[in-house]
């Protein structure tokens, strides 16, 4: 039997926020980690834990590589997410 209750939506913190919406700027391009810890001026802790859970969301996909720095992009759930609530 389905349930009669809809799914909150879903919130989320300022700071997760602003890495969402600095991906969403880079139009589908890779935005790469250590950019990110610069332009919101944040610890590289703070921002792999809002990563971590952006990425639980699947909000983000992180591509690692071991000579570069991690690469970021928005999944199709996370540009739907930027779009419908007007981020960027």
């Amino acid at each position: 039997m389905p349930s009669s209750h809809a799914e909150a939506p879903l919130q989320l913190p300022d700071f997760e926020t602003s890495v969402l919406e600095r991906i969403a700027r880079a139009d589908g391009e890779a935005v790469y980690q250590e950019t990110l810890v610069r332009s919101l001026k944040t610890s590289r802790i703070r921002l792999q834990a809002a990563i971590d859970r952006l990425e639980g969301l699947e909000l983000v996909e992180v591509y690692s590589d071991y000579e570069d720095d991690d690469r970021l992009f928005l999944t199709a759930r996370g540009r739907r997410y930027v779009v419908d609530r007007n981020i960027a």
